[in-house]
């Protein structure tokens, strides 16, 4: 089994110097931590914990993510994503993102973005 099937879905999710991925959660009560993790280490993440992403470092950080399942994250992602051709040199955004749009498929997708 793989994506297809929906048993996992990895991603490469290339933050910027000083960017952040929005907090977010998915099914499961709620928990919340932080921690700093350097280059090479691995963290696992219970479903219901608010988690995200930040780089306080000067240069690209890379966070590779197995989700599992992963049918909700894929979902989530071709409702709303758009391939790069460089994600280490994406589009500026046009305008600030729809928020409640975002909310209502990360809702549908079983997930949860606290913004």
């Amino acid at each position: 089994m793989g994506v297809a099937a929906g048993s996992f879905a990895p991603a490469d999710f290339p933050v910027a110097p000083g960017g952040a991925r929005s907090a977010h959660l998915g099914d499961g009560d709620y928990l919340s931590f932080a921690r700093r993790l350097g280059a090479g280490e691995f963290l696992a993440i219970e479903p219901g914990t608010l988690h995200s992403l930040h780089n306080p470092g000067p240069s690209w950080a890379h966070a590779l993510t197995w989700v599992a399942p992963g049918r909700q994250h894929v979902r989530f992602f071709e409702q709303l994503g758009e391939p790069l051709d460089d994600p280490m040199n994406p589009p500026q955004p046009e305008g600030p993102p729809d928020v409640e749009e975002l909310t209502r498929v990360a809702r549908e997708c079983g997930m949860e973005f606290k913004v």
